[in-house]
């Protein structure tokens, strides 16, 4: 499989323009392709569940490129990055799907390591779509399958917690889904 990037940000109806604007210099800023409103009808029925993204707002997927599918290109180059000099010593350890096992131990960045994975591709895209000005309550998802968790967050955790999982790989991060609001 591989790792999708997609979520829903809400924001006032006379925003929508502007927004739909944002996403646009977003996808040129961070060097991703970002789609909006062509996410799969079941992926918007599963964001929809969540209580704080009803109604209105524009749905987003992300990918690595534009002829490409999936963010895992993007991750793995976040990986490198936020995984270098983790481990030293020893070769990567045997890892599975629970993050929450990790999390206590690589959450927490030093700032050398925060400033690095900021200037990536994935920093560049966490930056400008948690801290868009025009949303009141976003999301993003990360998924290879269906959703398995849901933080709900201030926007500074979600970036931080979305950082601190690079040590790990796309396939061992658990299907989070981050909400936020502003």
């Amino acid at each position: 499989m591989s790792l999708i990037c997609i979520g829903k940000l809400c924001h006032a109806a006379h925003d929508e323009h502007a927004l739909r604007s944002y996403l646009s210099t977003v996808s040129a800023v961070a060097q991703i392709h970002v789609v909006v409103d062509r996410i799969d009808p079941d992926d918007i029925a599963e964001l929809e569940s969540e209580p704080e993204l009803c109604g209105f707002g524009t749905f987003y997927g992300a990918c690595s490129r534009e002829e490409d599918s999936s963010l895992t290109q993007v991750w793995n180059e976040a990986f490198s990055v936020g995984h270098h000099d983790v481990w030293p010593d020893r070769p990567r350890p045997a890892l599975h799907r629970q993050w929450s096992v990790y999390r206590s131990d690589f959450c927490l960045l030093d700032e050398a390591r925060r400033n690095a994975l900021l200037s990536t591709r994935l920093g560049t895209l966490l930056k400008q779509i948690i801290y868009c000005p025009f949303v009141t309550t976003g999301s993003l998802a990360l998924l290879d399958g269906g959703i398995e968790r849901v933080v709900r967050a201030p926007s500074a955790f979600c970036v931080e917690e979305i950082l601190g999982m690079t040590v790990l790989g796309w396939d061992c991060i658990g299907n989070p889904l981050y909400i936020w609001s502003h």
